[in-house]
């Protein structure tokens, strides 16, 4: 046990190069989606922002962080033994982890806006969830008859469902002014 736990600790601590990658481009959304932008009248100068502008930068943060959600959602493991898929999943609930704190980052301007990043949150959860029932299920060594395989379907599923209702929720969402 203890030498898993190692494994899974030293795993999780030299998977840096996909975590800067991600880490990278959420970091220029999110910067995008906190800035203003300054607009000049004919009389004076003033600081306003431009709703439209900052709703689709919203917009694009949100999809951004909901596309990796789901990567790493679709992401299957392709290797062999037993330490390797415990260290699958263990970077997998690393990963959604690190997305956690990016969208608590991303800010709401509108109660719509501030709802779609409460799913896109849940989201996030249920992939983690999913991740976690997996990795428990390997690392207590259940049989494929066992309920734990039924609950990670049930929170995949719900998962996957939550995810195409974002999906649309963005395609269909219009910025307010």
């Amino acid at each position: 046990m203890k030498k898993v736990l190692i494994l899974t600790i030293v795993f999780l601590i030299s998977c840096g190069p996909s975590e800067e990658e991600i880490q990278d481009r959420i970091n220029e959304a999110v910067f995008q989606a906190t800035s203003t932008t300054t607009t000049t009248t004919t009389t004076s100068t003033t600081t306003t922002t431009l709703p439209t502008e900052e709703c689709d930068i919203f917009l694009n943060a949100v999809s951004l962080i909901q596309k990796d959600i789901e990567d790493t959602q679709f992401e299957l493991f392709d290797g062999e033994g037993y330490d390797e898929r415990l260290e699958f999943y263990s970077s997998q609930i690393y990963e959604l982890n690190i997305l956690e704190n990016f969208i608590l980052q991303i800010e709401a301007r509108t109660d719509n806006e501030l709802d779609i990043l409460y799913q896109l949150e849940n989201y996030r959860f249920l992939t983690r969830e999913f991740y976690g029932w997996q990795y428990r299920i390997l690392y207590e060594l259940r049989t494929g008859d066992d309920p734990y395989y039924e609950k990670a379907n049930e929170v995949f599923d719900e998962a996957q469902l939550l995810g195409n209702q974002l999906r649309i929720r963005l395609n269909n969402y219009k910025c307010e002014n």
